[in-house]
């Protein structure tokens, strides 16, 4: 049975963080149909802290005490970070 494809890409992102010798990044791909409900679900974690649906999240710049205090994320602690990350489902 043939299966119609989709002729909307899917949306891929990506951030890399390096430190010293180590380098790591992360890769997020998404079919077409749910881009909506994940920037939906972003933007509203972003609001529920008291952040602009604007601000970039970069792990450079959240794990970083000195860049996230340059940062509309300043007003977070490391932890509060990663339950930023977790709270986008």
């Amino acid at each position: 049975m043939a299966t119609e494809l989709s002729t909307v890409p899917p949306l891929v992102l990506a951030d890399e963080s390096t430190a010293d010798q180590y380098v790591t990044g992360g890769l997020l791909r998404l079919p077409a149909e749910h881009v909506e409900t994940a920037v939906a679900a972003l933007a509203k974690a972003k609001t529920d802290r008291g952040l602009s649906v604007n601000a970039e999240i970069h792990c450079r710049v959240l794990f970083s005490g000195d860049a996230r205090r340059r940062s509309p994320f300043a007003a977070l602690n490391p932890q509060q970070c990663v339950e930023l990350t977790h709270r986008v489902r």
